[in-house]
C-alpha cells in the first residue's frame, strides 16, 4: 500500500517570524508612546504644582496686606510684617522659599521690590510688592498692593 502525504495547512516558519518582528515593532511602538505621556502627564502635573504654589502666595499677599493697617519692611532682615492691633503676620524671604509665620510656600523668588507711594523702598513702611518668581524655566511677576487709607498716610508723613 502506497502512502500518501496529506498536507497539513498550517504556517510556515517564516510567517510565524514575520509575525513575531510586527508584534515586536508594534509592542515598541506602544511602550515608547505609553512613556511619552506618563513623562507629559508628570510635566503637567509639576507645572499645576507651580502654578497653584504662585496662586495660593498671591492670594495670602493680598489677604495679609489689605487687611492689616501697618505694614513694613527690612531689607537687612529681608522681612516684612503686617501688624494691627489684634494681630500680626511676618514674612521671611528666603531664596527658595516664603516663611510666613510657620507656613513655607516654596517659591524660587528672583527679585523683590517694596514700594510706598510708587518709590521704590528699602526699609520702613510700605504699600505694594513686586515679586519675580521662577516658574519651571520662565519667570512670574507678583504684584499686589493695597490703596493707602487715612491711618497710613498720617503715619508715613504724607
Amino acid at each position: 500500500m502506497i502512502e500518501k502525504h496529506r498536507k497539513i495547512s498550517g504556517f510556515t516558519l517564516s510567517d510565524v517570524l514575520v509575525a513575531l518582528a510586527i508584534s515586536g515593532i508594534i509592542l515598541g511602538i506602544i511602550f515608547t508612546a505609553i512613556s511619552l505621556i506618563t513623562q507629559n502627564i508628570g510635566n503637567i502635573k509639576n507645572n499645576y504644582i507651580q502654578t497653584d504654589i504662585l496662586q495660593l502666595a498671591e492670594q495670602q499677599i493680598i489677604l495679609d496686606i489689605n487687611r492689616f493697617p501697618v505694614a513694613s519692611y527690612s531689607e537687612f532682615e529681608n522681612k516684612l510684617v503686617f501688624k494691627s492691633p489684634l494681630d500680626s503676620v511676618t514674612y521671611f524671604f528666603k531664596e527658595d522659599y516664603i516663611l510666613r509665620n510657620r507656613d513655607t510656600l516654596p517659591l524660587g523668588i528672583i527679585k523683590k521690590t517694596i514700594f510706598i507711594k510708587g518709590e521704590t523702598v528699602k526699609k520702613g513702611a510700605m504699600d505694594a510688592l513686586k515679586l519675580t518668581c521662577e516658574k519651571g524655566t520662565e519667570s512670574v511677576i507678583i504684584f499686589v498692593f493695597k490703596e493707602n487709607d487715612t491711618y497710613t498716610l498720617l503715619n508715613n508723613g504724607t
